[in-house]
């Protein structure tokens, strides 16, 4: 199984190595992409998937986006959004936002992994969540509670979690995790970013 990637070489080494069961390209022009060139699969891990052009979209695609929802866009039925952060495209279950074909379990199942539907919402599900851990653990930082590395360690014994939530908003980037934040607070104010976050986000 052939998989098409749009994203720097990092990630697609990282998925090749979680998926051993397919072979991962990076594509090196957007036009190579988008005509899929011999790939069974597109994936599109970029920051800014969701901004692209998929009308001439042939091929069944996973586009990553969890800041924002495509529910007031429309998107071609061979397309999909998923979580792309470094950590969650890795895993062996992604929930997708999007109306799954049976083409795209196929594939899908091809390399291990199970699709969940969830509804489109900024986050879907599990970004939502860790983003929310990743916040209330700034907010504790930034109260003294604790140092980054106690309460990794803290969280990572008392939830089994494979990542405490500093390690998690370093694997994913901290203004990736404050852009998602600043998504959901638009509409609930419990998901108001710490102080602490923004400043360690917005940093030169």
């Amino acid at each position: 199984m052939n998989v098409l990637v749009w994203g720097d070489e990092a990630r697609v080494a990282s998925m090749q190595k979680a998926f051993p069961e397919a072979v991962f390209t990076k594509a090196d022009e957007w036009g190579t992409w988008m005509a899929a060139d011999g790939a069974d699969l597109l994936i599109n891990l970029a920051d800014d998937a969701l901004s692209q052009d998929y009308s001439n979209l042939t091929s069944p695609a996973f586009l990553h986006g969890v800041s924002i929802k495509n529910i007031d866009r429309p998107f071609p039925g061979m397309a999909l959004r998923f979580n792309g952060w470094a950590g969650f495209a890795e895993r062996k279950l992604w929930e997708c936002a999007g109306n799954i074909s049976d083409q795209h379990r196929e594939l899908a199942e091809q390399m291990g992994v199970e699709l969940i539907p969830v509804p489109d919402e900024p986050g879907l599900i599990a970004g939502r969540v860790v983003a929310m851990i990743i916040n209330e653990a700034y907010f504790a930082l930034g109260e003294s509670v604790s140092s980054k590395a106690d309460i990794d360690t803290a969280m990572k014994l008392g939830t089994n979690y494979p990542y405490g939530p500093f390690e998690w908003a370093n694997l994913i980037g901290p203004a990736r995790v404050l852009q998602l934040l600043n998504a959901l607070a638009s509409t609930d104010t419990r998901y108001t970013p710490s102080p602490q976050l923004i400043r360690e986000a917005t940093a030169p």
